[in-house]
């Protein structure tokens, strides 16, 4: 569908992309400040690249003869600032541009739970009621490309696992290409099994949405993922368990789980390392995991964990392992709170 070679320079600022391929629907993550956004921008026509090809389907969009305008670029972009015309109505905004026919208006309208609000000016609307008026607007352009940067930014987290959810049934029914901006790593995996990572001053990479997410979050200390199925065992309302490989996992839960495999993210620095099974106690999480790598420092400690196939770093104090005097290729388990574990997808 979407392919492109980039070189961008801007002052300071230099973004270079090797030739890629895009599936249909596709995640950017990776840091602020490496041009995620911009990226973006260049595909849409906003900002030329100083050398490169892009290409969409058997179209031509830029290369050293050819730079299509935006409007010549079969595509619509939704980025954090919702940009409405403040005088119009929400109706009105989404009828200036729409090309879909009434019956799919009025699915995406009840979607992205609009209806009540057709009547309202776009400067009455909150923040996260804009940027939901603005993806449907975008949606109802009939667009063969969607480029979205941060979309769900200012809208609750339960509303908007709901709103990504439909979104992506959307485009995958009408075989709409999508890049996707987030730094919610759940948002990302959910999305699309593929991510484009983008680092300072590195190659991006193209590869496995979960595997290139959780390397970059383990070495930045940050929000890892695990892919979990639904468990047999009993919980109570508004909690489930979950089963990981050969393990189990507790964590919060919304009632309505439609898909075969579920998304669970977890803080490492949340884990608490334990040397035997800890009886009687509140963590109902307890994973079985093997010791990979031990580094210790004056003022820290890492201890690098396989869990399930997961690799990651916890880090604890040096007076911890000092008291544990863990091994490598030791048993340990990692204790952590159901309550820091929410299931969104």
């Amino acid at each position: 569908m979407l392919s492109f070679n980039l070189e961008y320079l801007r002052d300071n600022f230099s973004l270079t992309i090797e030739p890629t391929q895009l599936p249909l629907l596709c995640g950017v993550f990776g840091p602020s400040g490496v041009g995620k956004t911009t990226l973006l921008r260049v595909l849409a026509g906003l900002e030329p690249p100083r050398n490169g090809d892009i290409f969409f389907a058997s179209q031509t969009w830029f290369n050293r003869n050819t730079n299509l305008s935006s409007h010549q670029r079969p595509l619509a972009f939704v980025t954090q600032g919702s940009y409405l015309f403040p005088h119009l109505s929400v109706k009105q905004n989404i009828q200036l541009s729409s090309r879909i026919n009434a019956a799919d208006l009025d699915y995406l309208l009840k979607l992205f739970d609009l209806e009540p609000l057709l009547d309202k000016k776009a400067d009455q609307l909150s923040g996260g009621q804009a940027q939901r008026v603005a993806l449907v607007r975008a949606l109802a352009t009939k667009p063969k490309l969607l480029l979205l940067d941060e979309p769900l930014s200012a809208i609750d987290r339960g509303s908007a696992t709901k709103l990504l959810k439909g979104l992506k049934a959307w485009l995958i029914k009408h075989n709409i290409a999508s890049l996707m901006v987030s730094h919610n790593p759940e948002d990302l995996i959910f999305f699309s099994d593929k991510v484009l990572l983008v680092e300072l001053n590195k190659t991006c990479e193209l590869g496995d949405s979960l595997q290139l997410i959780n390397r970059f979050n383990d070495q930045h200390k940050q929000t890892l993922v695990l892919k979990v199925a639904l468990a047999e065992r009993k919980a109570d309302l508004g909690w489930r368990w979950f089963k990981f490989g050969e393990q189990h996992l507790l964590a919060e839960s919304a009632n309505d789980l439609s898909e075969d495999t579920h998304l669970v993210g977890f803080k490492p620095s949340n884990i608490v390392i334990a040397k035997s099974f800890v009886e009687n106690c509140s963590a109902q999480n307890q994973w079985l995991a093997k010791v990979l790598a031990i580094t210790v420092t004056e003022l820290s400690c890492l201890i690098e964990v396989e869990l399930e196939g997961l690799t990651f770093s916890v880090p604890i104090s040096p007076s911890a392992q000092q008291a544990l005097s863990l091994q490598v290729n030791q048993s340990v388990y990692l204790l952590h709170k159901a309550v820091k574990l929410h299931n969104q997808f």
